[in-house]
């Protein structure tokens, strides 16, 4: 009788042996970790970058490529993907490439041991990286000054129309920086064994620090707005908006709507509001401004917004509002996100911006 290795143990057999993986399917390309960008073998590639495989952690093996929508998946995936093939193909493939068909069972049993081992050792190292991270966007919005009145951030935004002073009942959770380091803008060093080393901090510019709170009310990220100096515009460096944290599920919290409670005490007390969520700060503020009988939140990213949450204990009906894009993938993603939120069973809307008007803040 031949050997039996499920699909979870193959994964975690194939992450364990990742170069070796790797190696067969992009022979003569130099691995590297964290992350492999080898040309794409399903097409005419010419330049690395856009085809992206990373190396460690729980997602070891897993892939996507960036310049077609849609295409990606975990190591499995990677296997069928590189060949063409379904999942089938790529199964009996690892089996072909660790040997598994004819290993000795004694064998066989301390690779999966292995192979186990080493996906909880990885767990334990994401999840102490996550955590990680979370103080450090604990301890940036804590940092911030309470209040964004009367700061440069203040003029900022009603540079963009915004008088966030006009806010009925804002959430307290849009602070100001006066200097906060853009860390995109960091160098580092590479130790030997993968350690990275800050070795010159990123430029410091003022910024709005907004927290980022999962659906228990936990701060578990940052959205940091990087200014100029004077307020007049974000700052000029590629990418003045960054994220910092574990952003996946949580939301910038504007404004509370009429009732004025918090999420957790409108909870408590059985307060059901409409809820209004789109993607950037700006445009989310100034929907809170325009309609002040919403809830509102920002989710930071287009994608993100699939991933709020729209509970019955606390949201009476939701607005996506979504920014202007045009593109039939963008046009997809939409009707994604608007699917994913209308499986929670409370009523949703979208609501887009007039024709050639790209977002809410310039409508």
């Amino acid at each position: 009788m031949s050997n039996r290795v499920g699909p979870r143990q193959l994964r975690e057999m194939a992450q364990a042996r990742i170069g070796e993986v790797l190696g067969a399917l992009f022979p003569g390309q130099a691995i590297t970790y964290p992350v492999f960008t080898p040309l794409n073998p399903t097409r005419d590639d010419k330049t690395p970058g856009s085809f992206v495989i990373w190396t460690r952690g729980a997602a070891c093996g897993g892939f996507i490529e960036y310049a077609r929508e849609g295409e990606k998946g975990d190591v499995i995936d990677l296997v069928a993907y590189v060949h063409r093939r379904d999942r089938a193909f790529a199964l009996r493939w690892l089996e072909d490439l660790f040997g598994i068909r004819d290993m000795d069972p004694a064998l066989l049993r301390q690779a999966k041991a292995t192979a186990r081992t080493k996906a909880c050792e990885t767990q334990k190292a994401d999840s102490a990286k996550l955590a990680r991270k979370r103080r450090i966007a604990n301890d940036m919005f804590r940092r911030a000054e309470p209040s964004i009145l009367g700061t440069v951030a203040e003029d900022y935004l009603a540079a963009r129309g915004i008088a966030y002073r006009a806010l009925k009942f804002p959430e307290q959770d849009v602070r100001f920086a006066p200097s906060l380091e853009w860390w995109k803008g960091a160098k580092w060093k590479t130790e030997e064994g993968g350690v990275k080393t800050k070795v010159e901090p990123g430029p410091k510019f003022p910024a709005i620090v907004a927290a980022m709170r999962n659906i228990h009310g936990e701060l578990t990220a940052v959205h940091c707005t990087f200014l100029r100096a004077d307020g007049t515009g974000k700052a000029d460096v590629a990418g003045a908006k960054l994220m910092y944290g574990q952003v996946k599920g949580a939301i910038i919290r504007l404004t509370r709507g009429p009732s004025n409670l918090t999420w957790e005490e409108a909870k408590a007390n059985g307060v059901l509001e409409p809820f209004a969520v789109g993607e950037g700060l700006e445009t989310m503020l100034t929907v809170g401004l325009a309609i002040p009988e919403c809830v509102t939140g920002a989710a930071g990213s287009l994608d993100n917004i699939a991933n709020v949450y729209v509970t019955h204990d606390r949201v009476e009906e939701t607005y996506v509002c979504f920014d202007n894009d045009a593109g039939p993938k963008l046009a997809e993603k939409r009707n994604t996100i608007m699917d994913v939120l209308g499986a929670s069973g409370n009523p949703v809307a979208a609501m887009m911006p007039p024709d050639g008007i790209n977002d809410w803040n310039e409508a």
